[in-house]
This record gives C-alpha cells, sequence and structure tokens, in this order.
C-alpha cells in the first residue's frame, strides 16, 4: 500500500497513515461482510467498530471520511438483505452513535495515537462493550422487539461480539501505533 501511495501521491503516506490505514480496513472489512453474506448469508459486518476507532484516533474531520464509508458500507449490505425501513433507520443511528461515542471516548485520550500505552488501548477497547450495550438498547426503542428476542442481541453483542472484535481492535491499535511511530521517524530523517 505504501509503495502504490507513494507512486500516486508522494509524501501522503507519511502524513495520513492512520486515515489510509482505516480506509484500508474499512474496506476490508466491506468486502468480507459482502462476502460472507452472498456466499453463506451470514452477516459479519465488523464497519461499526472500525467507525467507532476512527472516532477515537482520527477525530471528527478525518473520522467522518471513515463514517461516510461506513454509511456507504451499510447501503450496501441493506441493499443485499432488503430489510425493512426501521432496520435500515437503526444500522444508520448505530453508525452515527458509534462515531459520536468513538469522538466522546477520545476527549478523555490526552495522548496522541504514537504515544498511546496498553492502558489506554484497553480502555478504548473495554468501553467499545459499553458502547455496545448503549447500542443494544438503542435497537429494543427502534424495532419494539419484545424483550426476550433483544435479550439475545444482547447476550450476542456482550459476549460472542466482543470475543472477536476486542483481540482485533487491540491489534490494530498496536499495528496502527507503531506505524505512526515508525511514519513520524522517516519524517524526522528526511528532515
Amino acid at each position: 500500500m505504501e509503495a502504490f501511495v507513494s507512486f500516486v501521491a508522494p509524501g501522503f503516506f507519511r502524513r495520513d497513515y492512520a486515515l489510509l490505514m482505516f480506509i484500508l480496513m474499512m474496506l476490508v472489512s466491506v468486502t468480507l461482510a459482502v462476502c460472507c453474506f452472498v456466499f453463506n448469508n451470514v452477516v459479519f459486518n465488523m464497519s461499526s467498530e472500525f467507525v467507532y476507532l476512527a472516532g477515537v484516533v482520527l477525530g471528527f474531520r478525518k473520522g467522518m471520511v471513515i463514517l461516510l464509508i461506513g454509511c456507504c458500507c451499510k447501503v450496501l449490505l441493506l441493499y443485499l438483505e432488503s430489510e425493512s425501513v426501521a432496520w435500515m433507520l437503526y444500522m444508520f443511528l448505530d453508525s452515527i452513535f458509534y462515531f459520536l461515542a468513538g469522538l466522546f471516548f477520545s476527549m478523555m485520550l490526552y495522548v496522541g495515537l504514537e504515544s498511546i500505552s496498553a492502558s489506554e488501548i484497553l480502555f478504548i477497547c473495554l468501553n467499545k462493550i459499553t458502547v455496545s450495550m448503549v447500542s443494544a438498547t438503542l435497537w429494543f426503542s427502534i424495532m419494539g422487539d419484545a424483550w426476550f428476542p433483544g435479550f439475545d442481541i444482547l447476550l450476542f453483542r456482550l459476549v460472542a461480539w466482543p470475543m472477536i472484535t476486542i483481540p482485533m481492535m487491540t491489534v490494530f491499535l498496536f499495528l496502527l501505533r507503531t506505524g505512526v511511530r515508525q511514519s513520524l521517524q522517516q519524517t524526522l530523517h528526511t528532515t
């Protein structure tokens, strides 16, 4: 990816490394979600996790790019699933909520991405569970489901989904931190 971007726009990769990594991960997430749905009829969409992380790491201006890609992903999946209007409303509100929650938690971090510690990464990942709980509550209020089916969704959001997403988010943040540090070192050596 660095070679391609350096050929197309020299110096851009070093300036916006984190944004490009988020765009790459969103595109991988969208591709994976579409393939899982088309080939196995399984919904496996991790774009909300990257929208949340974009709010935390990138902030409002750059994070909006990731939110827009996430919303386009929702449109594509809704087109494939052909669900109801209430489901579409929930999916868009869910993405916006994840982004706003990420922006809120970014105000609690006082260091840049290159200086983020393991405890702060754990803080970001554990707050994702809180965001998932509130998102499941939003599901109840919009979809109007009975309590018992909603309990299954809440249980999935609290137990099963974090077992997949929290390790993925942790590894992604560690790799992103390492990449940003290397990018800063390369910038310092060239100047």
